[in-house]
């Protein structure tokens, strides 16, 4: 069986999604944070019916996934509102510049956690191998349990596992999934 995480915008979709049987639904805003009355019903309703929630916290920049220091705190209190809220886990990215992953910012969102499990997405972004393998030692490092990815290729697919066991692709049916041997997709 494959672990399955839906992507969801509303409460409709979320009471959809977690009747047709999903394991997780991941709360989002068009790829941004939610409101927190969003975040507060979905919550409670999903874990009312034994789902696990996921928070994406982002704010939308005219640099993907590049925060300045406002930004970032911004982001951190919406990590801690979705703590308080009961979240199970939260998902970012953070970027320098030059498009690397900004650990530094990666470790702060993953300090604000607290007991929340954090994981990273790099759905949208190419990276070279040096970055890739970058991404894999902070990763695992930092024992993040997933990493979401939105390629749909199965020679990226399966080099991607190779350097990111955990990788979760969001873009592939359940037989590629299946055939491939994910334990999780993203819906």
């Amino acid at each position: 069986m494959i672990f399955k995480d839906t992507r969801v915008n509303s409460l409709s979709e979320l009471v959809n999604v977690i009747k047709q049987g999903t394991h997780r639904v991941t709360l989002k805003n068009h790829e941004a944070t939610v409101s927190k009355g969003f975040m507060a019903e979905a919550i409670k309703y999903a874990h009312e019916h034994d789902v696990s929630v996921n928070v994406v916290i982002n704010i939308p920049t005219e640099t993907s996934y590049q925060y300045s220091d406002i930004e970032i705190k911004a982001l951190e209190a919406d990590i801690f509102e979705a703590q308080a809220l009961g979240a199970d886990s939260i998902e970012f990215l953070a970027l320098n510049e030059d498009g690397s992953f900004d650990v530094e910012t990666a470790d702060q969102f993953l300090a604000a956690c607290g007991g929340m499990e954090g994981i990273i997405n790099l759905s949208n972004i190419q990276f070279t191998n040096d970055q890739l393998e970058k991404i894999a030692e902070w990763v695992e490092e930092k024992q993040i349990s997933r990493v979401y990815t939105d390629n749909d290729s199965t020679d990226e697919l399966i080099k991607l596992k190779e350097v990111l066991p955990n990788i979760v692709p969001a873009t592939i049916s359940l037989e590629a999934a299946e055939k491939l041997e994910f334990k999780q997709i993203q819906l």
